[in-house]
Parts: structure tokens; C-alpha cells; sequence
């Protein structure tokens, strides 16, 4: 198929889908003109924010359920009819919803836009939704219409490329060329024109919905390239070959005493998980023998995989907490535990049955009392009950302050404290305020100032930022600024040029008159750095450091300072204000 043919058929199938699918068309349109208003209003944080925050989360409900319900009643042989009425019902029930009961509490944190737990039950209704559609318009197989999915996704994504490139290319001479103030509101309104038309090419690339197979453009969409075979099979699986062959000697590098860290486990362990599901449906249909293969040992060695994450899992958990984190992981987890049980006995046709268990473990994720949003903090907060009142400082629910206690279960209370009061749309006890995420509030509450565990990151990372306090700046003459980590001020004795290096190691260079005066590289501060330690909240004392030279004093307040441990060259600091005083 020649190039020219190609982009017609695109485009022709982008001006189809208005047809077969209205209200999806009409709703990105509407969508894609208030996203322009509010590129041309500057909305971003107030009630009209707010507004505009639910009209566009209710559009969005509405594309994606519209495509879904298309192809379901499209399926059972019902009214399109039924399903535009259905659409609209979903429109209107979305808004009120989003208007009445997610607008934020009174939180001088917290901007006034949907909440987060509203905003994640959206994101899992589209997705939710598009994976109904890929079920429901299947012909033959979910993995041949996963396939299509993906492949009118990677249509779009091409189109709206050369698109994007093609239209900002113009904008940017327009501007260079004939009129230097053109605002860059312009490319914001073309970029959300490029993605309404990516979107209509990518709902116009989906075959139709003729699922008894008499459409000839739907069977050579569902055909998969030679090279695509030849990347999954030939390619792709040798490859996760040769990585379940090393993942399970690290297992065993594991069990036999060498841990390793409990976020790198996880991460692979599901990332192997997902991939090899993925794979797994994009080698579904197939008669070659590698694929046939690795459809045979796949599951087997996905579980044993799976199965160790669980038992790093609750390691873990017998050391820490059970948070928003962890959460995910065994969420994740079990769901890939029972699809690669399903592949066991089902074999194929476990493809069907995949994308409802995928559905169903989004949808638990953000339902009340067991989503992510309020299972972890009920355990949480349990579990820091428990430990007030072993130590006498939850009684009858109210809290005593003890600074008595030692400084492991300090930065245990305060750890915990801080992710309650942090969890914006969970309900926490009476005697757990929000205001203790106040420094001076949870001083007085507890009795004792936050305190913060050193955790380690591979080199053991140490991290200070400065927190709201006083220094006194006597006989300091000058209060410098940097912009782009430089600064110049006449002074008494001449012309100063003060250089922050912003990389790692940070340090700074003074040069009076050309000349440099001063050089430090701040060893000798991080190296008393090293024994202050971690914590989110660092007095100025931590964070400031005295220089002296034959022509002047400094002193440096940081915003924050950061290294890892046995690596100098990690040494880094951002700078907030220099005092200089002259000699």
C-alpha cells in the first residue's frame, strides 16, 4: 500500500467514525474546545478551575463509555439508539457527581480541582471501559482485538507526530520570521487540535464492527506484519527466555542471604509479570513451536516468579508498614498469580477471561473501605494506635506528648503520622488531626520535634530541606540572590561575580574584579552533613555553612542539601541566599 493511499484511508476512516461513532466525535470536540478555552482564560486553580475539572472528567466518561456501549449493543443486536441515550445518561450522572461530591475540604494545601480519589475512579472507568471495548468488539479473540487496538494506537501516535512536528514547525518560523510576540498560547491550542485529530484517526482506524467477518478491510486489519511475528517470536521470547533464566538464579541469590531491596524486587517481579502477559496475547494465535513453547512454560515460571514476590511481600510487611505502595504491589501481584493459573488449566482460552480480571482488580482498587485510598490508612492507623498506647501517648483518645521515648520510634510515629494526614481523601480518627502535618502543631501534640529514619538507597542517601525558622545575619553587609546560579553587585572594595555549580558536587566561585577570591567545594559541610542524617525538615543551623577568605565572609543558607554516602561526586546543594561581608 502506497504512502498516499495509506494517509487517505486514515483519514477517510477519521470522517467514518463521526458516523459510527457520534457521540464519541462530538464529545472529544467539546472536550478539545474547553481544554481551548482555558488555554485562553489562564484557568488553572480557582471555583471556574473546578468547573472546568468536571464538565471535562464527565466528557471523557462519556467518549469512552459511548465506544464501549456502541460495540456492546452493537454485539446483542440493540438500538444505537439505546446506547447514545445510555451515553448521555453517563454524561449527566458523571457531572453531577464530580460537582456535588468531589470538591476538595478547606486544605490550605490543597487547591480548589476534583479530588484524587474521584480523579482515580475516572482513570479507571476509561480504562475500564476501552478494555470492554476491545472484549466486545472482538471477532474472533480478545488478542486479536487487543492487537487492533494497539495497532490503530500506533496509526495515531504516527499521524499525530508528523503533525505535531509539522505544525509547530510552522508556528515557530511564523514566529521567528514575521512576528517575534506571538504567544505561546498559539502552540498550546495547536497541540490540543493535533491530539482531537490523532484522536479521530486513531477512532477512525478501528475496523468496523461487522463481527461476523464479512468485511474484507477488518480481516486484513486483524493480519499481523511478518515482522511483528518475527519481533515476538523470534525475538521477544528468546529474550524473556534468557531474563527468566536469570531471574531465577537472583531468586536463589536471594534466598541464600543476599536480599535485595524490597522496591527493586517488586518492580521486577511485576514489570516481568506484565510483560509476559502481554506477550503472552500477542503470540495468541499462533502454530509456530517457539510460541507454542512459551505459551507451555510461561505460566510455570511466571509463578514461581510471582510467587517469591509474594514471599518478599510479607517480609516486608513483617518489618513495615502496609501503605499506599504496598497496596499496589499485592494487588498486582495476586491478579497476575490468578491469570497465570488461568493459562494452566485454561490454556487460549484464558485470553478471554484476562481482561474482566484486570477490570475487576482496577475497580477494587478505588472502591470505598477497600481501595487504595482507605484500606492501607485504616491499617495504619491501627497499627499507630497500638503503638501510642503501648507507650502511654493514646489515651481515651486524646494524645499526650512524650519526649522520653527513643529516636527509632519517633521517626516510626512520625513516618506514620505524616502519611495519615497526607492521605487527602481517607477519613482519619478524631484524635489524628491534619494540622499535625505542622511542625510546630506536632511538636506540641507529641512532645518531641519530627523525626525521620536514615534510609538507605544503594550508597545510603542523606537528604535536608530547610524548614520555616530564623538566623541572625549581624555584620553581614550584603544579601545576595543568585538567578541561573549567578550573581554581580558592586561593593565597596569593587565589582562581584558569584558562580553557584549547579551540578554534582555543588560549590560556588567568587571573583572580585575578574580575580578569584574564594573556591570550596563543600566537603568539609557534607562531611558534617553526614552526621546530622536524614529528615524531611532540616533547621538552619543544617542547612547553612560559613566561608572565609583574605577579602571576604560568606555565609550560605541552603533550600535543601542531598549526597549518598562513599560518593563524593553526589555531593549537592541548592543555594537560597549568600550573606557577604566585606574585610
Amino acid at each position: 500500500m502506497s504512502l498516499k493511499t495509506s494517509v487517505k484511508k486514515s483519514l477517510r476512516g477519521a470522517i467514518e467514525a463521526v458516523d459510527i461513532y457520534p457521540l464519541v466525535i462530538i464529545g472529544a470536540a467539546i472536550f478539545t474546545l474547553t481544554t481551548m478555552v482555558r488555554i485562553q482564560m489562564d484557568i488553572e486553580r480557582d471555583t471556574t478551575a473546578f468547573l472546568f475539572d468536571c464538565i471535562q472528567m464527565s466528557l471523557a466518561c462519556m467518549i469512552s463509555y459511548s465506544l464501549f456501549s456502541t460495540a456492546l449493543f452493537k454485539k446483542l443486536n440493540k438500538s444505537i439508539l439505546m446506547s447514545h441515550v445510555s451515553s448521555l445518561s453517563v454524561l449527566l450522572v458523571a457531572f453531577l457527581a464530580l460537582f456535588m461530591f468531589s470538591r476538595p475540604t478547606s486544605d490550605a494545601y490543597t487547591r480548589m480541582r476534583v479530588t484524587d480519589i474521584a480523579t482515580a475512579r475516572i482513570f479507571i472507568w476509561i480504562s475500564a471501559c476501552f478494555l470492554a471495548y476491545i472484549v466486545f468488539s472482538a471477532r474472533k479473540s480478545f488478542s486479536i482485538s487487543f492487537f487492533v487496538f494497539l495497532k490503530a494506537l500506533a496509526i495515531a501516535f504516527i499521524y499525530g507526530s508528523v503533525l505535531m512536528s509539522g505544525t509547530t514547525g510552522v508556528a515557530g518560523a511564523v514566529q521567528g520570521l514575521l512576528y517575534n510576540d506571538m504567544s505561546e498560547k498559539v502552540y498550546m491550542h495547536l497541540s490540543a487540535l493535533v491530539l482531537f485529530t490523532s484522536f479521530t484517526i486513531f477512532i477512525g482506524s478501528f475496523p468496523s464492527l461487522d463481527l461476523e467477518g464479512h468485511d474484507p478491510i477488518r480481516l486484513t486489519f486483524e493480519k499481523k506484519p511478518n515482522f511483528i511475528k518475527i519481533l515476538f517470536t523470534n525475538i521477544m521470547i528468546p529474550i524473556i527466555g534468557a531474563l527468566t533464566l536469570v531471574l531465577l538464579l537472583w531468586i536463589g541469590k536471594a534466598l541464600l542471604g543476599d536480599w535485595p531491596n524490597f522496591n527493586t524486587v517488586m518492580g521486577i517481579v511485576i514489570s516481568y509479570a506484565i510483560f509476559g502477559i502481554f506477550l503472552y496475547l500477542m503470540v495468541l494465535p499462533g502454530q509456530d513451536k517457539i510460541g507454542d513453547m512459551y505459551k507451555k512454560l510461561f505460566p510455570f515460571a511466571s509463578i514461581l516468579i510471582l510467587l517469591f514476590g509474594v514471599y518478599a511481600f510479607t517480609r516486608h510487611i513483617s518489618q513495615e508498614a502496609f501503605r499506599g505502595q504496598e497496596y499496589y504491589f499485592i494487588l498486582v501481584i495476586l491478579t497476575s498469580l490468578v491469570i497465570m493459573i488461568l493459562m494452566l488449566v485454561k490454556k487460549d482460552k484464558s485470553q478471554n477471561v484476562i481482561p474482566f480480571l484486570v477490570m475487576f482488580s482496577m475497580v477494587v482498587s478505588v472502591l470505598p473501605m477497600i481501595g487504595y485510598h482507605q484500606l492501607p490508612v485504616n491499617l495504619e492507623v491501627d497499627r499507630l494506635a497500638s503503638v501510642l498506647e503501648d507507650q502511654g501517648i493514646l489515651v481515651d483518645g486524646e494524645i499526650i506528648g512524650n519526649s522520653s521515648i527513643g529516636d527509632d520510634l519517633k521517626g516510626e510515629i512520625t513516618e506514620s503520622v505524616d502519611y495519615l494526614v497526607y492521605s487527602r481523601d481517607a477519613d482519619l480518627p478524631e484524635w489524628l488531626s491534619r494540622d499535625l502535618k505542622e511542625q510546630d502543631y506536632f511538636e506540641d501534640t507529641f512532645g518531641f520535634e519530627r523525626t525521620w529514619h536514615k534510609r538507605e538507597f544503594n550508597d545510603d542517601y542523606v537528604y535536608l530541606h530547610l524548614r520555616p525558622s530564623s538566623h541572625s545575619i549581624e555584620g553581614y553587609d550584603y544579601a545576595v540572590y543568585l538567578e541561573h546560579s549567578k550573581a554581580s553587585f558592586m561593593g565597596e572594595k569593587g565589582w562581584y561575580d558569584l558562580q553557584w555549580i549547579n551540578d554534582s558536587p555543588s560549590g560556588i566561585k567568587i571573583y572580585l574584579d575578574d580575580r578569584l577570591i574564594l573556591e570550596d567545594y563543600l566537603e568539609d559541610y557534607f562531611i558534617a552533613l553526614d552526621q546530622v542524617g536524614s529528615k524531611e525538615g532540616g533547621k538552619i543551623e543544617d542547612l547553612s555553612y560559613k566561608l572565609e577568605s583574605d577579602e571576604i565572609d560568606i555565609l550560605m543558607v541552603f533550600q535543601y542539601a542531598s549526597f549518598r554516602r562513599d560518593d563524593d561526586d553526589s555531593n549537592y546543594a541548592e543555594v537560597k541566599v549568600i550573606y557577604i561581608k566585606e574585610k
